[in-house]
Parts: C-alpha cells; sequence; structure tokens
C-alpha cells in the first residue's frame, strides 16, 4: 500500500513566536503561506514547509535547547551563509566541503536553541534528488 503524502510540514515550538516569525521570513527569507495567529507555515520549496507554533497554544513545550536539526539544501552555501552574516546570524561551523560525501554546508543557530544547516549536495544524483525538486 502506497500512502498518498502530499507535503510535509516540521512544527517548532517557541516561547516568542514574534522572534521566530522574523528569524523565517527576513532572516531565512520563507514566505509566510498561512498564518493562524499563534501558529505560522512558511514554505521551504514545492511540498515542504516548517512551522512555528507559540507554546503557550500549541500541544508541545518549548524545550531548552535541541536535538533538532533542521537542514535547508540550496545551491549557493557561501552565497546564503553571507547573508546570514549581514543578519548577524551565529554562525557555529563555517562553510565546509566535505569530500567524503561530496557537500558543502554551514551550521548555524536558530532562535531559541533551534540548529540548522545549509548544505549542497555536489553528487550528481543526490545533486538531482534534493535541488531539483518539480
Amino acid at each position: 500500500m502506497t500512502l498518498n503524502i502530499s507535503s510535509q510540514i516540521t512544527f517548532l515550538y517557541f516561547k516568542d513566536l514574534d522572534n521566530a516569525d522574523d528569524f523565517f521570513q527576513n532572516i531565512l527569507g520563507l514566505v509566510l503561506v498561512e498564518d493562524q495567529g499563534w501558529a505560522k507555515i512558511y514554505q521551504i520549496s514545492k511540498g515542504a514547509f516548517i512551522g512555528a507554533v507559540d507554546e503557550a497554544r500549541g500541544s508541545l513545550k518549548a524545550k531548552e535547547g535541541s536535538a533538532v536539526l533542521i537542514t535547508l539544501c540550496v545551491e549557493d552555501v557561501q552565497g546564503f551563509a553571507d547573508r546570514l552574516k549581514e543578519h548577524n546570524v551565529n554562525i557555529t561551523k563555517d562553510v565546509n566541503l566535505f569530500e567524503e560525501i561530496q557537500i558543502i554546508n554551514c551550521f548555524f543557530d536558530g532562535p531559541e536553541g533551534y540548529k540548522f544547516e545549509i548544505q549542497e549536495f555536489l553528487k550528481p544524483g543526490a545533486k538531482e534528488i534534493f535541488h531539483n525538486i518539480k
């Protein structure tokens, strides 16, 4: 049986929803596609979304620190990292070529302890999967 999944949303819970909203819209440049007041959903790419939820109203509570890593696949890691630096985002690991697995990546901090990575796949098969989303 095939599950007919049409899209995916990852919800993150925050104490300060306004700060998270600023981060997703003004720093990452994501488009707010659904604003429910205490929950906001931003489009990452076709079929992929990230949601920010006010912990006071949501199903879960925000946690100190995070075991979640949000990886965003991009075509220009250095250009994206430069944008983050312009917005004074804390870069935790600068742009790096990881030859063994053929990726370029960079890690940075998001609001309230969430960890983010930007990554570009260099290997042709992987590049087609993760960068040429139709």
